[in-house]
C-alpha cells in the first residue's frame, strides 16, 4: 500500500507544475483579452467624442445642443453617462435606419432648455433636424430636414461629409445631337445629395439655372439651337451647403443638321417648250453650309408616286429651271435644300 501512495504522490507531484502553467498562460490571456478590450473602447469613446464635436459644429451650427443615450423605442432618454449594455431585441429606434437594432446610440440633439422663449431662438430651433444618432464606432446617421436628404455615414467618412463640397472638375461631354448635350461629370464627396446644372452660349455673359435637383452626375439638355456652342458649370450640394462652381466646360457644341424648309418658291418667269423659271427664298443651313438644290414637279392631282425629280443644282443661286413640261397642264413642284447632312423637308407645293 505504501508503495501505491508513493508512486501516486508522484505522479501528482509532475502534474502540479503543468497545471500552475496552464493557469498562468490562461491569466496572459485573459489580460490580453483586457487590455485589447481596452484600447478597443478607448478608440470607440475617441471616434464618437470626434464626431459629437463634428455634428455639433457643422450639423447645429450655434444651437446649444445636450447628449442623450437612447435606444429602443420605449427606452427612456437616459444621459451622456448611462449604460449601453442592453443590446436585447425589440424596435428600432423612430428615425433610425431600418435593421439598426435595440443598441443604445448616442444623441446629439438641440437643447432646448438653454434657448429663450423668444420667436427667434424658437425659429433657431426648428432650423436642424430633430436628432443626430451616434453608434459605439463613431458612425453618425441625420434624419432628413429642410430639403436635404438623410445621411447615413462611417466614422471615416465624417470629415469630408461635414466640409462643403470640393470644386468639381469641369462637365464632360459624353454625347451631342443637334439640339441636346448630354454631359457627365465626377463627384468625390460620399455624402452629395444633388447638383445643380447651369449653362449659357459661349461668348454669353448671364448664366440660366438648367436645375437645382440633378440626383445622378450626367444631364442631358435639350431644346438647344443647332450648331452653337455651349458653356457648362457644376456644383454640388450636401448638408454643409452648396460648394464652389466648377471651371466651365467650353464651346460644347451641337450638331449640324439638315437645312430648313425652303419656303414656297414663286415663278420668275416662262420660257418656251416648257420650261419655268423657279426662285425661293434661301433657308438657314443650321450649321452646314447647303451644297444643292432640289426641284420636283407632279401633275396637279397626282399622289406621292406621281412625284419627278426635275432639276438638282448648286447652291450658287436661289433658283432653277423646271424644263420637259407640257404647255397647257396644270402642276405642282416643290424645292428642298441639301447640306453634308442630308436634305430638308420638301417646301410647299407652288401650282401653276
Amino acid at each position: 500500500m505504501g508503495a501505491r501512495g508513493s508512486k501516486a504522490g508522484g505522479e501528482g507531484g509532475r502534474g502540479s507544475p503543468e497545471k500552475r502553467a496552464a493557469a498562468r498562460a490562461a491569466e496572459r490571456e485573459r489580460m490580453q483579452r483586457l487590455r485589447e478590450y481596452e484600447r478597443e473602447r478607448q478608440e470607440r469613446v475617441r471616434r464618437q467624442e470626434e464626431a459629437i464635436k463634428n455634428v455639433a459644429h457643422y450639423v447645429f451650427g450655434y444651437a446649444p445642443v445636450t447628449i442623450l443615450l437612447k435606444g429602443r423605442r420605449g427606452d427612456g432618454d437616459g444621459s451622456k453617462g448611462g449604460s449601453d449594455s442592453d443590446k436585447g431585441g425589440g424596435d428600432d429606434e423612430p428615425g433610425l435606419p431600418a435593421g439598426s437594432g435595440a443598441a443604445k446610440y448616442l444623441w446629439v440633439m438641440v437643447d432646448h432648455s438653454k434657448l429663450g422663449d423668444s420667436s427667434k431662438d424658437l425659429a433657431v430651433a426648428d432650423g436642424y433636424p430633430v436628432g443626430a444618432a451616434i453608434d459605439a464606432e463613431g458612425s453618425v446617421y441625420v434624419p432628413a430636414h429642410n430639403g436635404s436628404r438623410e445621411l447615413t455615414l462611417r466614422h471615416s467618412d465624417l470629415k469630408e461629409a461635414f466640409a462643403l463640397p470640393a470644386k468639381p472638375a469641369p462637365p464632360i461631354l459624353v454625347d451631342a445631337t443637334a439640339t441636346s448635350l448630354t454631359v457627365r461629370w465626377s463627384v468625390s464627396v460620399v455624402t452629395a445629395d444633388r447638383s445643380e446644372l447651369q449653362v449659357r452660349p459661349s461668348g454669353a455673359l448671364s448664366w440660366q439655372t438648367v436645375s437645382t435637383e440633378v440626383g445622378g452626375c450626367d444631364y442631358t439638355l435639350v431644346e438647344l439651337a443647332t450648331a452653337v456652342g455651349y458653356d457648362v458649370r457644376v456644383r454640388v450640394h450636401n448638408h454643409a451647403g452648396w460648394g464652389a462652381w466648377s471651371e466651365p466646360a467650353v464651346c460644347l457644341a451641337t450638331l449640324a443638321d439638315v437645312p430648313e424648309r425652303v419656303e414656297r418658291p414663286d415663278v420668275a418667269s416662262r420660257g418656251a417648250a416648257g420650261a419655268v423659271t423657279l426662285t425661293w427664298a434661301k433657308p438657314d443651313d443650321r450649321g452646314a453650309p447647303i451644297v444643292a438644290y432640289s426641284m420636283r414637279a407632279r401633275v396637279a392631282g397626282g399622289g406621292e408616286d406621281a412625284w419627278l425629280l426635275v432639276y438638282c443644282g448648286e447652291a450658287a443661286a436661289c433658283d432653277g429651271d423646271a424644263c420637259g413640261l407640257r404647255p397647257g397642264t396644270i402642276y405642282q413642284v416643290g424645292v428642298c435644300a441639301v447640306n453634308g447632312v442630308g436634305a430638308g423637308d420638301w417646301s410647299s407645293t407652288l401650282t401653276f
